[in-house]
Order: C-alpha cells, then structure tokens, then sequence
C-alpha cells in the first residue's frame, strides 16, 4: 500500500520541476537535509503500530492536501492555469490515498489494531 503511494507522488515530481522550468524559474540544487526541515510533515517514528503508522501518515496526508489546495489558489490569482491544472491533478492523488488510509482506519475487520 505504501509502495504505491510513494510510487505515484514521487511520480509527480519530475513534474513540478518540469512546470518550473516552463515558467522560468531558476531551480537550484536543493538538499534533501533543507527539504527535510523546512517540512510541514514528519517521518515515522521507530516502534509505530500499523495503527499508528496509519494515522500518522493520514494526518501527514491532510496537511499536504491543504497546501496543495492553498498553492492551487495562489496560482489561481496569479493567473497561471497550468500550475494550477498540475496542482489540481496532485490533490487527486492525495486525495484518493487519504481517502484509502481513512477507510482502512474505520474498518473493524482487525488488520489495523
């Protein structure tokens, strides 16, 4: 389940820095030591139950599902349909895999204790 959803973010990469570059924004080399602490969302700590796992990467889901949103808007205003489109195709995804860990935390069918 994780694998898949790693796989289809990371797929949405290469097309943030491909709508930059169409943009003309200069993108520097960034390290992933800035990304890390400049994130809103953290990595799993040692020891998580699935559970826990679960409802941490939930939680991580709906912060970047609200930034998504609020970038969306900020390209909105600044007129850039095309960022905007991308924005909102990435939101999908999130949204389908919150959707997803939601449903799975509901359940009561025992694989998630």
């Amino acid at each position: 389940m994780f694998d898949e959803f790693a796989k289809d973010v990371l797929d949405t990469a290469d097309a943030f820095a491909e709508r930059a570059r169409m943009i003309g924004q200069d993108v520097q080399n960034v390290q992933l030591r800035q990304m890390q602490e400049a994130a809103s969302v953290q990595s799993a700590s040692a020891g998580q139950s699935m559970r826990e796992a679960i409802e941490e990467a939930d939680a991580n889901l709906l912060v970047i599902i609200k930034e998504l949103r609020e970038a969306a808007k900020a390209a909105n205003q600044s007129d850039d349909p095309g960022t905007v489109d991308l924005f909102t195709r990435v939101v999908q995804i999130h949204e389908k895999h919150e959707w997803f860990l939601r449903d799975i935390l509901k359940r009561s069918d025992g694989l998630v204790v």
